[in-house]
């Protein structure tokens, strides 16, 4: 079967017209979460390692690095914009895969977008075509792909920036295909580095690595059309099991990048349903911290495998541990930003309450799912159980609240007025472009 032609084809044959409604909302709903969550991260150590290393390569002025407005080339704005837009690990997620579309394929979309100064409607449909392609491209190796240890989000994302590029780039079909194969050698990332810069890196990577496949297909590069099926392919040297015909089945009326979630924590996505339960008890019972005896936890295998860090030392590492996670809900009784900086990672109050938390997997529970019994010095026990997370497709996040997440996130980068203003041009994109938002996205000192 000749998948990586078969689905060149249907993503060159992709308009905007036939896109559903639903689909290019949510495009719009990613964009903005994309957005917020890299303005938020503009000013963070990573991005700013980055901004400053591609400003010293040098390179033509051709895209600019969301928030700061510098010029740089397509590849290294897509680099920068794609890693800092995870920095935070507040980006949209797949539940089903785990992969973060958002980062990397619109990190690659904008860049190029705002080169070739194309329209809103194009902007949305090629970053509705390459979510799409790598959502599904993801979901035909999960889950053995992602447990040898691979970073998906890297490993099937630089596959949906090149189909987003080529959409951009007017490539269609066999050129399609060729990109699609200079990406796929290119897939890369590892799940050891969870909990470091690393791993915000490796979506910029992967958006670098897209734009980069689009650009060389169209100017004639070789490579294998059989990327992803061939006995040497990505499919079956990066994974033990693989089901293809999920990638080349019809999108409509069941496109996967409606069962894209936006994040209300910015923590691995596995901690939310044990975020949520402590929240909630929080919020009834507002039990002391210094009274309570201990903590039970019953999760799905995937929050300790990805999760599981008792001793976490950075805020970056607490992004990645269940236990400082509901540590911080009950003590603050909220989990932002600020719950993950190295301070608050190493408080006293929240290291002694981390160590009172006892979690057990049951693969009886769904990813979204998660019980939290809170057991009382006073011998009472507060116990929640949580059936679909905040955030997940049967609980999804409203409009309203992804306003208010952008608005906390952006405000005090920007300004009241350009947060609004920008959120209004993101709301009407068909009738605009990328280029209205990024100006309104640069910060003004």
């Amino acid at each position: 079967m000749e998948v990586t032609r078969k689905l060149a084809e249907t993503c060159s044959n992709m308009q905007y017209s036939d896109l559903p409604r639903p689909v290019t909302h949510q495009v719009k709903r990613c964009i903005i979460d994309w957005l917020g969550v890299g303005l938020a991260a503009a000013g963070h150590e990573t991005t700013e390692i980055l901004r400053s290393h591609v400003l010293q390569m040098g390179g033509a002025p051709q895209a600019t690095i969301v928030g700061s407005g510098d010029r740089v080339s397509v590849e290294q704005a897509a680099l920068v914009n794609g890693t800092m837009s995870h920095v935070h690990d507040y980006d949209d997620t797949h539940l089903t895969t785990v992969i973060h579309p958002s980062s990397p394929i619109i990190g690659a979309a904008t860049a190029l977008a705002e080169w070739r100064s194309i329209s809103g409607r194009q902007w949305i449909l090629a970053i509705a075509v390459g979510m799409e392609a790598a959502l599904r491209i993801g979901l035909s190796v999960y889950p053995s792909h992602y447990d040898r240890g691979w970073h998906i989000t890297g490993t099937a994302g630089v596959l949906g920036a090149a189909v987003a590029g080529c959409k951009i780039e007017g490539l269609k079909d066999d050129r399609m295909a060729t990109a699609m194969g200079i990406a796929a050698t290119q897939s890369s990332g590892l799940r050891e580095f969870f909990g470091t810069m690393t791993k915000p890196y490796l979506p910029g990577h992967a958006a670098s690595n897209g734009v980069r496949a689009a650009l060389l297909a169209g100017a004639g590069f070789s490579s294998s059309l059989r990327a992803l099926e061939a006995p040497r392919g990505w499919a079956s040297v990066l994974s033990p099991c693989h089901d293809l015909e999920v990638i080349t089945r019809d999108w409509s009326p069941s496109y996967e990048i409606l069962n894209v979630g936006i994040k209300p924590y910015p923590s691995g996505v596995v901690t939310h349903p044990g975020i949520d339960g402590a929240l909630d008890l929080k919020k009834k019972f507002n039990p002391d911290p210094k009274r309570i005896e201990s903590v039970e936890l019953q999760v799905h295998p995937l929050v300790l495998e990805l999760t599981g860090k008792t001793e976490p030392r950075t805020g970056l590492e607490g992004k990645f541990s269940i236990y400082h996670c509901v540590a911080s809900a009950l003590t603050y009784g909220k989990v932002g930003l600020d719950e993950f900086t190295d301070e608050t990672v190493l408080d006293p109050q929240v290291m002694v309450l981390r160590n009172k938390i006892r979690a057990e997997s049951s693969s009886e529970l769904m990813p979204e799912e998660a019980q939290v019994t809170i057991h009382m010095s006073d011998g009472t026990d507060h116990c929640l159980h949580i059936a679909h997370a905040r955030g997940s497709v049967q609980n999804p996040i409203t409009d309203e609240d992804l306003e208010a997440k952008f608005r906390m996130l952006v405000t005090p980068v920007l300004s009241e007025e350009r947060a609004e203003s920008l959120l209004r041009q993101c709301w009407d994109l068909e009738n605009s472009g990328p280029e209205p938002v990024l100006r309104e996205s640069i910060i003004s000192n």
